[in-house]
């Protein structure tokens, strides 16, 4: 009787385990800007959090948690402006994301997501490389 409710224990954290895993989608951002008159890094936001200061020609790789999240970017400040463009997904279990960060403007400078599909961001990747220092 002890061995059967051992075995079942077992078997509960692992499943548990397993279940917690498989709870997460990997995001990709992308910055293949390389302008050099932006010196400043792109600051990257998770639902007001942000998770990396993405530099020219680099891509991050996160794993979020399934479900709605707010995701925006700006140039400058460590903390989420009011008026940054935002933008909402609602993200899947075991799939893949991958967000390109664009400058806008000619004279002020912003920057917005815009998502892209498997291939271009398979076209992209040689050219930059991974950024594992997000918050430096």
């Amino acid at each position: 009787m002890k061995k059967l409710l051992l075995l079942i224990v077992l078997f509960l954290c692992s499943v548990t385990m397993f279940s917690q895993e498989n709870d997460t989608a990997t995001v990709y951002f992308f910055r293949k800007t390389g302008t050099d008159a932006i010196v400043s890094n792109f600051r990257v936001f998770i639902d007001n959090t942000l998770v990396c200061k993405l530099k020219n020609k680099k891509y991050s790789i996160h794993q979020v948690k399934s479900g709605k999240h707010v995701f925006s970017v700006q140039l400058n400040s460590t903390t989420e402006k009011k008026g940054s463009d935002k933008f909402e997904i609602d993200i899947e279990a075991g799939k893949t994301y991958y967000m390109e960060v664009k400058l806008t403007g000619d004279i002020m400078y912003g920057a917005i997501f815009e998502e892209v599909t498997e291939n271009t961001a398979k076209k992209l990747m040689p050219k930059l490389k991974q950024q594992d220092d997000c918050l430096k």
